[in-house]
C-alpha cells in the first residue's frame, strides 16, 4: 500500500443541475410560502393557502409600517389605539398590493391577509423611538407621537353638527333605506363605507369626524341601527321623507352606495 501522502484523491463529481420540472416545483413552493407570509395579494374570490385560522401564518411588518399607520391615524384625527393600528396596517398592505398588481383596492380582502398578533404589534410599537405607549381600558393601549400634538376627535362627544347637516344626511340614508343598503357593523367600518361614497354633506370631514357622526347617528339621532351584525338606516322622520325622499328616484350617490355596500 502507498503511504497516505502519495495516494491520489478521487476527483469530486459535479453536482447535477436541477431539471426544469424541479425549478418549477421550487418556484411554486416559494410562491406558496410568500403567499402565506402576506407577500402575494389575497384577491376576493380566491381561497388563499393560509386561510384557515389554525395554520394561518402571521403577517410580516416592521417599525416603518407601524409608524406609517400611526401618522395616517393622526392625519385622520383618530386616536391610535392598538386595534385601530392593526386595521390600518392591513389597509396599507392591501393598498400596496393593489398598486403593485395594478388592480383596484376593492378586489382585495383585508380579512384574507395573514394574522397580525396584538402582542407582536405592541412590541413593535414599544420599539419606536418617535412614539410613547399609554395603557387603556383592559389590555388595550394607545400610541402617541412625541413631536406631534394630539388633535383627536372625541367620537363619544356631544353633537355639534348643525340641523341642516342632519337633514341632508337623513335624506341620503332614507334613499339608502329604500334601496336596502346595509353598512358594516362597526363605527370605524361604517365611517369608511360612508367616506368611500363621497356624499356631498360629508365632504371635507376627516375619518375621525365621520366616526363621530356615525356614533351620533346611532345613539342620539336614531338614523342608524343594528340589525344582526350590520348597521342599517332606520325609518326617517315624516317631514324629511315628504320633502326629500318621497317620489324621487335614488340619486347617483345612493346608487353608488348600493353598489358598494349591497342590499
Amino acid at each position: 500500500l502507498k503511504p497516505f501522502w502519495r495516494r491520489r484523491s478521487r476527483p469530486k463529481r459535479p453536482r447535477p443541475r436541477r431539471s426544469a420540472v424541479a425549478c418549477v416545483l421550487a418556484a411554486r413552493l416559494q410562491r406558496d410560502r410568500s403567499r402565506a407570509a402576506g407577500n402575494v395579494p389575497a384577491v376576493r374570490g380566491m381561497q388563499p393557502a393560509a386561510r384557515s385560522s389554525a395554520g394561518r401564518a402571521s403577517m410580516r411588518f416592521g417599525h416603518a409600517d407601524v409608524l406609517r399607520a400611526v401618522r395616517s391615524l393622526y392625519a385622520d384625527e383618530l386616536r391610535p389605539l392598538g386595534r385601530v393600528i392593526l386595521k390600518r396596517v392591513k389597509e396599507q398592505r392591501v393598498a400596496a398590493l393593489a398598486l403593485a398588481s395594478n388592480l383596484p383596492i376593492d378586489a382585495f380582502d383585508p380579512e384574507a391577509l395573514p394574522l397580525i398578533h396584538p402582542e407582536r404589534l405592541r412590541r413593535v410599537c414599544e420599539g419606536l423611538r418617535q412614539c410613547r405607549i399609554f395603557p387603556e381600558d383592559g389590555k388595550e393601549f394607545s400610541v402617541r407621537m412625541v413631536q406631534m400634538p394630539d388633535s383627536f376627535v372625541d367620537v363619544s362627544g356631544p353633537d355639534v353638527c348643525p340641523p341642516e347637516f342632519w337633514t341632508a344626511l337623513a335624506a341620503h340614508l332614507g334613499q339608502a333605506q329604500n334601496a336596502g343598503v346595509r353598512f358594516p357593523g362597526g363605527r370605524y367600518a361604517c365611517a369608511k363605507a360612508l367616506e368611500a361614497c363621497a356624499l356631498p354633506c360629508l365632504h371635507g370631514l376627516s375619518l375621525g369626524r365621520l366616526c363621530h357622526v356615525v356614533q351620533i347617528a346611532i345613539s342620539q339621532r336614531k338614523l342608524l341601527g343594528f340589525h344582526g351584525a350590520a348597521l342599517v338606516p332606520l325609518g326617517q322622520p315624516k317631514q324629511i321623507a315628504q320633502e326629500v325622499c318621497a317620489g324621487k328616484q335614488p340619486c347617483a350617490r345612493t346608487q353608488e352606495l348600493v353598489a358598494r355596500c349591497g342590499p
